[in-house]
């Protein structure tokens, strides 16, 4: 298409969203290949053997794969949404081949240890009497040790991946948006996860088995003292858990005071309800509106005015102009360089400068965007307050009082008392001619002879005139051959004629003011509204603090108040149904632990893992100053899912000790201490599988 243009024409693509998707995807590329070498390196740490480690490692491609033919077996395409819960599966996918090599490797090291006559004995009962009689038959081999390593896991790994599942399972039935955000979402964790329990249940015994062969043809059979040997920290951790029984009543009671404060914490400092963010660019927009019937080049003049200020800056990459008869519309991107540095504010202001030069235009500046937001969010103003009451005079008066209060404060800026609510762009203006009543007489001057001069300049009239022409009335109004191109500003300049024909200046007896209007009136259960804008400048709790001290300080007439409402980023309806979506979410886990194990104790003992968890998440959230947004939410059901896992790892096995004939106190510390190794690997693998997504990633993005 270029070629075909003239010379001095150029096609340019205005947005590209292709790019920040290419850029999104490279960027997950390089920190899934960080994740996987510290995943690695963590398993090494852990087992100490690197056909073991590769053997956990070769199960995330496998089921990466399967994963894959599930996304199009479910008709998912390859994108942000999909690519995230594929991802936050991804430090997932290893925990069920972790499981089950570890339990696995342990029972080789117990048969090494009755084969070479290891006096050692871990346990009691029947659990001692059972290494010895592997010890004696001796004859069990690889693949028999991998079948029944798998065997006793198999319930555990199954009931952990399908709590994680059946978390999802109500968001299939959402509606509107909410469908949209986390049904793709949740169907990509899903599939991750089906796919790893079906590579650990298959391919990961197959491949233990067969390196252990080989293993035994090359002679390289590992000293039984150096694998799962009792390690100094698995002793402490005996003991502790001996005080932690015998107090149990005392440490109960603590946990419960750690939530408490936690989520007091979480509800007092953490700010919830934030936009959910992609990665947004810096970007200004310069707003203008001209009076109704304004010609199309006065809208053109006032863009070219702002854009010969702008085009050509080293730190401006385009200038997007939108130009009608009324409106004038400019968005300035910055280079990626530029975004996040003070240029975009510093360009802002002066900008705003420039835009009150005009008068009877209404010229608004807003940033938008990373680089204008401080803590998080998107544009100006920062802050809404709302007055509410029964009279709207008394409610207008109230909230004048209150913006000049807010002025006075060295941080705020741009208070503006006739905001439209929620969007900047709904604020209107009205300009005033104020014509001085007592200078009048000295030039023999009245109001109506002052307008009637006013109007034959105007587009819009006072008066009219009739004459008749063939018995029909006809209207006409005396105009200057000009008047069309007669703009407001011209009002400064312009001179009228006295009673003996002077000249006066229309400047000496009024003048010209604009002052801001609100442009609706909405009421609220009778009550009128009338909104407080703001900027805050300065760090977001700063701004916080400073808001609440205001409400909380103004005192208002029995009948008003004024209050900060709160900032949803979805309806009501919407908000209830994702609760309750959570809500569902937990009685399904309940549920599932309930039938596998057969028991509504145990399932309790298991959720009870939900509100633990919840405090390390209420205090990251505050210690790292981060809103509680639309993927935090997403975050919180995941976590439903998988902070249960390692307690049915360890409940089971504790089960599994119990039933074998072991007394209950000493197999809750022998298999809490025998599955503690597991439950410590696939808790790391996953932080440290998250861990390249979120350092020093984008803040305005996903992770």
């Amino acid at each position: 298409m270029q070629q075909n243009f003239p010379g001095d024409l150029r096609l340019l693509k205005a947005q590209d969203e292709t790019t920040r998707i290419r850029e999104d995807l490279r960027d997950l590329a390089i920190r899934s290949c960080f994740s996987l070498l510290i995943v690695l390196l963590v398993l090494l740490l852990f087992l100490r053997s690197w056909s073991s480690s590769l053997v956990v490692i070769s199960t995330i491609f496998f089921a990466v794969l399967l994963a894959l033919n599930f996304f199009g077996f479910l008709g998912l395409g390859i994108n942000l949404l999909t690519l995230a819960g594929f991802a936050l599966g991804f430090g997932m996918l290893v925990d069920s081949a972790i499981v089950v090599v570890e339990n696995i490797q342990r029972l080789r090291a117990e048969k090494l240890r009755g084969e070479v006559g290891d006096g050692e004995s871990g346990g009691k009962g029947e659990r001692e009497s059972g290494r010895q009689d592997e010890g004696k038959k001796g004859q069990i081999g690889d693949s028999e040790i991998a079948a029944k390593g798998t065997a006793e896991v198999s319930v555990a790994i199954f009931a952990s991946a399908l709590t994680t599942v059946v978390a999802f399972i109500p968001f299939l039935y959402l509606t509107g948006e909410l469908r949209e955000y986390y049904q793709s979402f949740a169907l990509a964790v899903c599939a991750s996860l089906v796919a790893s329990v079906l590579v650990a249940f298959t391919l990961t015994p197959t491949l233990a088995a067969r390196l252990s062969f080989h293993r035994k043809k090359t002679n390289s059979t590992p000293s039984p003292h150096s694998l799962f040997t009792p390690s100094p920290f698995q002793l402490h951790y005996k003991r502790i858990l001996t005080y932690i029984i015998r107090f149990r009543w005392a440490v109960i009671l603590l946990a419960l005071g750690m939530f408490g404060g936690a989520t007091y914490i979480f509800l007092k400092e953490v700010t919830r309800g934030s936009p959910w963010k992609w990665g947004e660019e810096t970007y200004i927009v310069v707003w203008a509106r001209l009076p109704t019937g304004a010609q199309l080049e006065r809208a053109d003049a006032i863009a070219r005015f702002f854009e010969e200020r702008v085009v050509g800056q080293s730190q401006v990459e385009r200038v997007f102009t939108r130009v009608s008869a009324e409106y004038a519309n400019l968005r300035i991107a910055f280079p990626p360089a530029a975004q996040f540095s003070a240029y975009p504010l510093i360009m802002k202001e002066q900008l705003s400068v420039l835009a009150s030069r005009f008068a009877g235009i209404s010229i608004g500046v807003y940033g938008f965007g990373p680089g204008f937001a401080i803590g998080f969010g998107g544009s100006a103003p920062q802050y809404r307050l709302r007055v509410l009451g029964y009279n709207y005079n008394e409610a207008k008066k109230f909230a004048e009082e209150i913006g000049r209060t807010l002025s006075r404060h060295p941080r705020v800026r741009e208070v503006n008392t006739s905001s439209a609510g929620w969007y900047a762009q709904g604020e209107s203006f009205e300009t005033i001619l104020a014509i001085d009543r007592e200078k009048l007489p000295a030039y023999g001057l009245t109001v109506q002879a002052v307008m009637a001069q006013l109007g034959a300049y105007l587009r819009e009239d006072f008066t009219r005139q009739e004459f008749i022409i063939n018995d029909e009335p006809l209207t006409y109004r005396i105009k200057f051959a000009d008047f069309d191109k007669f703009e407001l500003q011209d009002l400064f300049r312009m001179t009228l004629r006295g009673e003996r024909n002077q000249p006066v200046h229309l400047a000496d007896i009024a003048h010209i003011e604009e002052r801001p209007t609100q442009s609706m009136i909405a009421r609220e259960n009778q009550q009128y509204q009338r909104w407080i804008t703001f900027e805050f400048r300065g760090p977001w709790k700063l701004g916080n603090r400073y808001v609440e001290s205001v409400v909380k300080n103004t005192h208002l007439p029995p009948g008003y108040k004024l209050e900060q409402p709160e900032w949803r980023w979805g309806n009501v309806e919407e908000e209830k149904e994702l609760w309750k979506v959570i809500a569902l979410s937990l009685l399904l886990i309940f549920m599932v632990t309930a039938a596998l194990f057969e028991s509504l104790k145990q399932p309790f003992i298991i959720m009870t893992a939900v509100p633990m968890a919840l405090i390390g998440v209420f205090l990251i959230f505050w210690l790292t100053n981060q809103p509680f947004d639309r993927s935090a939410y997403i975050g919180v059901v995941l976590l439903g899912g998988i902070v249960v896992n390692n307690a049915i790892i360890m409940v089971d096995h504790i089960n599994q000790l119990w039933r074998s004939g072991m007394e209950r106190r000493e197999a809750i510390i022998v298999g809490a201490s025998d599955r503690l190794r597991p439950i410590l690997m696939t808790s790391l693998t996953t932080i440290v599988g998250l861990l390249p997504m979120v350092v020093a990633a984008d803040k305005t993005g996903l992770w």
